[in-house]
């Protein structure tokens, strides 16, 4: 392949490697088309139990905060009718 240009369906390829941006410039076909779409797939994966996991995580300290509130509530509330 001769053309000058690069567009822009092949920055993504550079990123992922430049060699093999480069070797498929040249003309040769990469064999990895099947991994790199497994690792594009489990990494979509993680990320999506990470995002689960941090608003698990944001919501048991705002669950946690309410808890403490509301049990120093009660506490001055007993302690005011005592």
């Amino acid at each position: 392949m001769n053309d000058p240009y690069i567009r822009a369906s092949e920055l993504k390829d550079f990123a992922f490697c430049h060699r093999a941006w480069f070797l498929e410039r040249q003309g040769l076909q990469t064999t990895l088309t099947e991994v790199r779409a497994l690792g594009s797939t489990d990494h979509a994966l993680r990320a999506t139990t990470v995002r689960r996991a941090q608003t698990l995580h944001r919501t048991s300290g705002l669950l946690l905060k309410g808890v403490g509130i509301a049990l120093a509530l009660l506490l001055l509330a007993w302690l005011l009718h005592r």
